[in-house]
This record gives C-alpha cells, sequence and structure tokens, in this order.
C-alpha cells in the first residue's frame, strides 16, 4: 500500500489483504463498501481496474493507477448503490463513474499534476466541459442553425408577480447576452412551457405553449421580437416536450389524443385520439409525426397511422425521429430502427447511466440525450453514442445538437458542450 497510500487514504479505504479483499469507507456511506476476493490473484499481477462499459483502464485525467499485488483494483462510482460483481481477476462496476470531488483530493494527495482540476468521468474525453451561454434556466429550449430559443419562467418577491419569456441568443454567446423577445407577468400564475420554431410567410416566428389558470393556449411570436399572437386555445393542457412542427402545421398532444394546428391561421383539429401520449417526434418530413403512448410507436402520415412498434412492457418513455430512422428510450436503453420494419432488427444506441431519462433528440448524425437520478434530478449528465458523456449538474433537459456541440439546460442555465 505504500505506493498509493496517499491515495488510498484521501479515499478512506481503512484496509487491503493480499487475498485482493478491500473496504472503502470514510467519506463514503456504509452501502458504497465494496468487498472482493479473487483466488487467482499473484502476487506482482498488475490488478489495474476494468472500469465502464467498455473495460477501459481507470484512467484519471492524466493519471491511471494500477494495483500490485492485488487481484481486485480499486474504483468508486460517482455515488452509492453501484452493482459489483467479479469478472476474472478484475471488479466491474455497472454505470462506473468517479465521485470527482473525492478523486480530485485523492489526486492531489497522490502527487497527479492537474489534481482539483482534472475531468473524472473517464467517458467524457470526447466532450468539453461545459461553457454557459446563459445564466437563465429554460422551461422550453429550441436550437435553430445560429441560435438558441427558450422560454422562461420566475416570480418576484416585491411587488408579487409571476413573470414569463420568451428569449433568443447566439448559440456561442456568453451570459448577460441573451435577448428578451417577449415579455407578460402577473399576480396570477403564468407558465410558458414547450417553444418551436418556423418560417412562415417570409418571416420567422416562435411558437410556445403558455399555461393559465383560464387554461393552455398556443402562441406566435417574431423571432426578431415583438408582440404574441394567440392561434389557438389547447383543449386540455399540452404534454412536455410534445411541441414539434413541420413547416407547415404545429403538432403537439394532450391526455386525450394527438392534434395539428395550421401556422399561418391557427386552425386546430384533433388527428389521432390515443389517450396517454408521452412523446412526439418531427422526422423531418412534411405531414409526418411519430407519436407513443408507452407501448407503441405510431407513424402518422397524413392522416394515415401505423404501427412501428410495441412493447409488452409499456415502458417507452421518450422519442425521437429522423428521416425513416426512429429512436427511442425503454427499460434504460436507448434504442433505434428504421421505419417500416416491424417486428424487425433493433440497435441498441447506449444506456442511461443515472436511470432517469430528461430529453432525447436526434440532429443530423448526432443522437444525444440527457439523464439524472431519477428521484432527485441530480447526478445529471449528457450522452452520446459510444459511451461519450459529460456531468453537468441538476435537472439537465432539453439537449439537443448540432454538428459541433450539444447545448441543454439546466437549473442554472443554458450551456453547450463541444465535441
Amino acid at each position: 500500500m505504500s505506493g498509493f497510500a496517499p491515495f488510498y487514504a484521501a479515499l478512506g479505504i481503512v484496509r487491503l489483504n493480499g487475498a485482493g479483499q478491500a473496504a472503502i469507507c470514510g467519506n463514503m456511506s456504509q452501502q458504497c463498501l465494496a468487498n472482493s476476493s479473487d483466488s487467482s490473484s499473484q502476487s506482482g499481477e498488475v490488478g489495474a481496474q476494468a472500469i465502464g462499459r467498455h473495460a477501459a483502464p481507470l484512467t484519471v485525467g492524466a493519471c491511471a493507477f494500477a494495483a500490485r499485488d492485488m487481484g481486485v483494483a480499486l474504483a468508486l462510482h460517482r455515488r452509492c448503490g453501484s452493482t459489483f460483481a467479479q469478472e476474472g481477476t478484475f471488479m466491474r462496476i455497472a454505470h462506473s463513474r468517479v465521485i470527482g470531488s473525492m478523486v480530485a483530493v485523492a489526486l492531489a494527495a497522490a502527487g497527479c499534476a492537474g489534481g482539483a482540476g482534472l475531468e473524472t468521468d473517464v467517458e467524457s474525453a470526447a466532450l468539453t466541459s461545459p461553457t454557459a451561454v446563459s445564466n437563465v434556466a429554460p422551461s422550453g429550449l429550441i436550437q435553430s442553425t445560429g441560435n438558441l430559443y427558450w422560454t422562461a419562467n420566475g416570480r418576484t418577491v416585491f411587488p408579487s408577480q409571476y413573470w414569463s419569456r420568451v428569449y433568443r441568443t447566439g448559440k456561442y454567446d456568453l451570459p448577460g447576452s441573451e435577448t428578451i423577445l417577449y415579455s407578460e407577468s402577473s399576480i396570477l400564475p403564468v407558465n410558458f412551457g414547450d417553444i418551436t420554431w418556423a418560417y412562415v410567410g417570409g418571416n420567422y416566428y416562435g411558437y410556445f405553449v403558455a399555461n393559465y389558470r383560464t387554461g393552455t393556449v398556443i402562441k406566435r411570436v417574431p423571432l426578431s421580437g415583438g408582440s404574441a399572437t394567440v392561434m389557438t386555445t389547447a383543449p386540455n393542457p399540452v404534454i412536455k416536450n410534445t411541441l414539434v412542427n413541420d413547416g407547415t402545421n404545429l403538432y403537439w398532444a394532450d391526455s386525450t389524443g394527438l392534434y395539428q394546428m395550421n401556422l399561418v391561421n391557427g386552425a386546430t383539429t384533433e388527428i389521432n385520439h390515443t389517450a396517454g401520449i408521452v412523446a412526439v417526434a418531427y422526422p423531418g418530413v412534411v405531414g409526418e409525426v411519430y407519436f407513443t403512448d408507452g407501448f407503441h410507436i405510431y407513424d402518422w402520415q397524413n392522416g394515415t397511422v401505423a404501427t412501428q412498434y410495441y412493447s409488452s412492457t409499456g415502458g417507452i418513455i421518450a422519442l425521437a425521429a429522423l428521416s425513416q430512422t426512429y429512436y427511442w428510450v425503454e427499460a434504460y436503453a436507448v434504442n433505434s430502427r428504421n421505419a417500416g420494419t416491424v417486428g424487425g432488427f433493433s440497435l441498441r444506441v447506449g444506456d442511461l447511466d443515472e436511470w432517469g431519462l430528461k430529453s432525447l433528440s436526434v440532429s443530423g448524425s448526432k443522437v444525444v440525450w440527457s439523464d439524472c437520478d431519477q428521484t432527485t434530478n441530480t447526478y445529471c449528465e449528457v450522452q452520446a453514442p459510444n459511451g461519450v458523456d459529460i456531468g453537468v449538474g441538476n435537472n439537465v433537459n432539453f439537449a439537443q445538437s448540432d454538428s459541433s456541440a450539444i447545448f441543454f439546460g439546466t437549473d442554472s442555465g443554458v450551456f453547450r458542450t463541444s465535441y
């Protein structure tokens, strides 16, 4: 234990022995105790920890730790509750993550250069640290080629008023550069939700959900700023993350079904009477949307509905689509399938590290999602296929990507991380 003594001590390791048994406590709760024995361990064997889904050696920044004379090397999950299992002379950790603050201390104690400033998530090497674009937390967020548009809500204490706003900023602007396109305030509750944008009649508009005590409406505001116009009154509250448009019509879901609204005149029709819709996705083809009620994934094309996929467990919780490929989240996994292959082959794209999905989207060749601890909305991550992810704070949502960066919202504002 001599060469790694500072590292072990900083992590609160209280005993080790040649049989490869390790107990980890100190800074972590008793739930983080992990004991492992490997009778095949031989003296002098390097027991480098295989950590993460790809069994890569444990790398923390520039430092790799290998435990000699032990059949098991030690790694710590980002938080308690990991699943431990024997795998040869190694112990693998499901959803492996290292607690950033603890490892920073450990690295400094072990003399590794950079200590507190190192990125501790080995799978996030392809993403940069999150950069703040705005300090205004979004209630809905949508990207365009060069801008970000979002809604936000708040309340002042004195005078006591609710406020709701629509914002715009450049994708690479700094906090404080955002512009308020539209704002409302009232002594009665008001809340702006999902937002999307469209080019209509030679002008760019933002369409957003506005909730009041008297009901829910869809409003339209010029993306250059100005007054908002009520386009239609929704029969029921709009389900979050279901507002999309195809350049001709707006689509959303409520508790009773799927709706379509003309972007020019606001004429609204219920186009499918399916209860319990949880997600709607636009694949980029005018007159087509996908939607799911948790059990089925449906493809609606100009009035014709086809069932693309069925889940016997009813566990579908998110949906995205692009061209002939659709993506969904089920049983903590992100999957994809080509349209029309009912009962055919599904490709597993990735997994939820924290089990509490917050968002799923696809743009171009980029599929991204965000998830958090499903109980506390903390320990959040933004993820992409091939194990690319990064920890991003609390209540992360609205993750969406262009060719070079992922944009998302948290309780602290709007952020980006670059590939």
